[in-house]
Parts: structure tokens; sequence; C-alpha cells
């Protein structure tokens, strides 16, 4: 399809981005059999309008999103979107459904979570407290996110596991009795935030981590880290084999690994390092040495395995 210009009909997927010269849209194309590929669109402000679940049909000059600009771009591949398209014209919409089906019930929520982010905090901070709890960071005043990619801190509104986890800890703090009911309503709570928040490859590592953490006791076995972080590798690529290429799961694997593999050993060499070691448990200084061992350890394990990754990509 690439190149060539057709009349089709698409369904909205999430809810359309304002860009410089109009609006972006990620829509699936309907085909008659067959799968039914994503595809990235871009169009006139009117496509702002457009909803999840919406049905249209337009007139698309479809072009292949592994290449921009005449050179190699695999950002869309390691996503699953394999097209790019330009409506041209007009759309006419022909079904826009009088309930929400469920599968689109994720980014109505994240809708819902953003506008109220909006009214709950003054302009000069909502963008931010967007970007953190949802890591959309299209509502960051100009600047900030710079400022935070220089200063080393931008991966604070990107969601991954330490959203996940706070979610999973304060569900658990609600209901505190886990069993066979309670475990998988824990665990649909957190695929829906990952969602929510777009399905990053960070968060649904950390969902899936989530999940088997909270599975194993309930079927009688032992959550091993090394083979849940592998088994899910396994499931992304077979559910995009481009996703390989994408930089978030690149990182999100690698300082994960690091911190399975070297951060125990590392804290061990810390603390036999560090004074104090015949203190008493509960001291002061014995809580300090923990506290400054774990965390130089942890920091560490994320950190050598992830220059390992950004170093093989340069």
């Amino acid at each position: 399809m690439d190149g060539q210009v057709r009349t089709c009909i698409l369904e909205v997927k999430e809810f359309p981005r304002e860009t410089t010269y109009g609006a972006s849209v990620t829509a699936s194309l309907k085909t008659d059999e067959g799968p039914t590929p994503t595809v990235y669109l871009y169009a006139g402000t009117e496509a702002l309008t457009l909803q999840p679940g919406d049905r249209f049909t337009a007139t698309v000059k479809f072009s292949r999103s592994d290449l921009r600009r005449g050179e190699s771009y695999d950002y869309y591949q390691s996503k699953g979107i394999y097209l790019t398209g330009n409506l041209q014209g007009d759309f006419t919409l022909i079904e826009h459904p009088s309930t929400v089906s469920p599968q689109y019930w994720p980014q109505w929520a994240s809708k819902g979570m953003k506008e109220t982010i909006q009214l709950l905090f003054p302009e000069n901070l909502s963008g931010f407290f967007t970007a953190l709890l949802t890591g959309d960071k299209s509502f960051l005043p100009d600047g900030l996110y710079a400022a935070l990619r220089r200063s080393g801190v931008a991966h604070i509104v990107a969601v991954s596991g330490l959203h996940l986890s706070f979610l999973s800890g304060l569900f658990s703090l609600l209901i505190r009795r886990r069993n066979r009911f309670t475990i998988p309503l824990q665990i649909l709570v957190l695929f829906f935030f990952a969602a929510m928040t777009g399905n990053s490859y960070s968060s649904l590592r950390a969902a899936f981590m989530a999940s088997a953490l909270l599975i194993a006791p309930l079927i009688g076995r032992e959550n091993d880290s090394l083979t849940t972080l592998s088994a899910i590798l396994f499931i992304l690529l077979v559910l995009c084999p481009y996703s390989a290429s994408s930089v978030s799961l690149q990182l999100s694997f690698a300082a994960l690994l690091g911190i399975i593999l070297l951060t125990e050993r590392l804290n061990s060499r810390l603390l036999s390092a560090l004074p104090g070691q015949k203190t008493s448990a509960g001291s002061l200084l014995q809580r300090a040495r923990v506290f400054l061992a774990g965390t130089i350890a942890t920091s560490l394990g994320a950190m050598l395995f992830t220059l390992c990754s950004i170093g093989t990509r340069l």
C-alpha cells in the first residue's frame, strides 16, 4: 500500500492529538478480510472532533512507516504501526457509537483523569502532574521537558515500574486479604492503568512482572524474576517483533536485568565495605548503612546495563 491513494473505512483507536499542522489520529484500517492494520494518520484540525470507536470513510495517501525523509525510521514499527497516511480532503463520519466499547474504556478513563487534573491544579502545575500520572507530555509547558532531560530526571514522567508499584501497593493497602478473587482484580487494575497510559513497553513490563509476583503464591509456585522477565520479553516480541528496536523496551528491560543480576551482589559488597558492621541491627547507623548500600547498589545495577544498551545503539 506504500504510495497508494485509497478510499477506505477507518476506526479511531485513540483520541486525536493536536499538531503544528492540524491533528494526528491513530486508527485501524477496516478490510473485508485479513488483519486490520493500525495506521497513523495526519489530518486537519477537523479530525480533533473524532473519538475512540468512531468509524469514518476518507481518501488516504499511504506511506510505509519505516522511512522518514528518505532515511530509516523505526519508531512507528516498534509500536506495531506499519503505515502512515495523509488524509486527502474531508472525511465522512459513518458511525458514532452510542455506548463506549470496553476496549476503549482506558482511553476515556485517561481523558477523564487529564481533565480532572486540569481542574484541580493551576495551569503552571497541571501539565507536569498530567505527565507524571499518565505519561502524556503534550501538556508540559514549553521548555520544561527539555529541562528535565538536561537534568537527567525525564524518566519521572515516563510511566514505568514506579507507577505500577505504587498502584499495586495502594490496592494491597485497601484490600488487605489476598485470595483468588482479589488477585485477578488487582492484575486487571494494573493492566487497565497500563492501557490508560498508552501501553508503553515499560508499563507493560511492570504490569507483567507484578502479575507474576501476585500469581506465583496463588498457584503454589516460586516467582523467579529472571524467568519472568524472559517470558515477558518473549510475549512482547511474539506480539510485535519490531518492538526489539524500541529504545523504551531496551532500556526498561536492561535496567531490570541489571537489578536482578547485579544489585544483590553489589549490595553485599557495599555493606561489607561501609563502616559500622558490628552495630546493632536496629540502630540508626545500621539503618543508614542498609539504606545507603541498597540505594547505591540498585542505581548501579540499573545503570550498568542501560549504559551498555545505549552504547550498542551509538
